[in-house]
């Protein structure tokens, strides 16, 4: 009981970042070998950057508590000791840490040995990182159908990383229809590059008003590209010459040359033709 009181007023003192304070009540109750003291108090020790006093109490608490030894292993991970690393996390896994499952596979991806990181994730496949993970690397290593498989588990869970990813590989397989219905979903939770990327179908689909609905948003958020395409769509779409000379007026500002070119092309169109001189010598 004596433990449990100076580990109570110890973590109080941590949650007020009465930092001596805290440590000094986190050690009395480590002369009482209270486990939770341990754990806390290398948790204050890795905040505070002190590395081999956290990997110390950790490895004190690890005995007791599962979670300590999981993150002795992610201090291991962190100094690029991975034989110590996975000793820890194998360890936490046989005792029934999940979360040591993902790790270790972080782990092993890092390192470059896909297969275990694969073998790994798929264990804890019912969780959404894992399998944007897998996802992830099955996309890097060119495997799109099962890359397909793991992003729609994750879309499901209602993903918005996973609804772009799946647009991206939609639509670069030229399969437009199904990118649309994946970039809409994440456009429907504010995702900026699916609008992007939604826009640019809808626009070389011919569906201009759909195309500045998408490029509206995106330009007012300094995207040069969007800038670029609404100027595009104002001037032959609209023909708003004004809002045309606008929109390709902020993208020239961040450097875009067709923009200057274009500029310089609607100057010569409207009779400007000094000022359509001074694009064309910019560009």
């Amino acid at each position: 009981e004596f433990s449990k009181a100076q580990y109570r007023l110890a973590y109080l003192y941590d949650r007020q970042d009465k930092r001596e304070d805290a440590i000094e009540y986190y050690e009395k109750g480590i002369e009482h070998d209270n486990p939770l003291c341990k754990f806390r108090l290398a948790n204050l020790c890795n905040k505070e950057n002190e590395i081999e006093r956290a990997k110390m109490y950790y490895d004190l608490a690890s005995n007791d508590m599962v979670e300590a030894k999981n993150n002795l292993a992610g201090l291991y991970f962190e100094d690029k000791n991975y034989d110590k690393a996975i000793k820890n996390y194998d360890e936490a896994i046989v005792d029934g840490c999940k979360i040591a499952i993902e790790n270790i596979g972080d782990l092993y991806d890092q390192i470059g040995d896909i297969e275990k990181a694969i073998s790994y994730y798929q264990r804890n496949s019912t969780t959404i990182s894992c399998q944007i993970k897998l996802a992830d690397i099955f996309k890097r290593i060119d495997n799109i159908d099962e890359a397909i498989i793991w992003y729609k588990k994750a879309f499901e869970n209602n993903n918005i990383y996973a609804a772009y990813s799946l647009g991206l590989i939609y639509e670069n397989l030229k399969d437009f229809e199904e990118a649309k219905r994946y970039f809409l979903a994440a456009v429907e939770n504010n995702h900026l590059n699916s609008r992007i990327h939604l826009g640019r179908i809808y626009y070389n689909e011919g569906n201009y008003e759909e195309a500045k609905n998408m490029f509206d948003i995106t330009a007012n958020e300094n995207n040069i590209y969007s800038q670029h395409m609404l100027g595009l769509i104002y001037e032959n779409y609209y023909n708003d010459y004004t809002n045309a000379k606008y929109w390709y007026g902020k993208s020239k500002e961040q450097g875009c040359i067709e923009s200057i070119y274009n500029l310089g092309q609607l100057s010569l169109k409207l009779g400007e033709k000094d000022e359509s001189e001074k694009y064309f010598v910019e560009g």
